[in-house]
This record gives structure tokens, sequence and C-alpha cells, in this order.
């Protein structure tokens, strides 16, 4: 039974998913990618 119908033949299953929910991180690590600050993403959503 194939459930990915919309899915190109040869197309590689996914691997890796990243879901970033806020850039707050006081980590500071060098080898991040991130755009991580102190603040939050214009229009970040709160939670108070």
């Amino acid at each position: 039974m194939n459930h990915h119908k919309n899915k190109p033949e040869g197309t590689p299953p996914l691997r890796l998913l990243a879901w970033e929910v806020t850039r707050r991180c006081n980590l500071a690590c060098l080898h991040c990618r991130a755009a991580a600050g102190a603040g939050p993403y214009p229009d970040e959503l709160t939670t108070g």
C-alpha cells in the first residue's frame, strides 16, 4: 500500500526535521548555525 501518492519516485526518506519555535537561547555555542539571541522573533507568540 502506497501512503505517499504525491511523493516523486526516487525521493529519499526524510532523515531530519528541525522545528525552531523560538530563537531564544542563552548558550551562544560557536558551532550553532541559528541566529539565536536574547530576544524573540518579531511577532513571536508568547505564553503569557
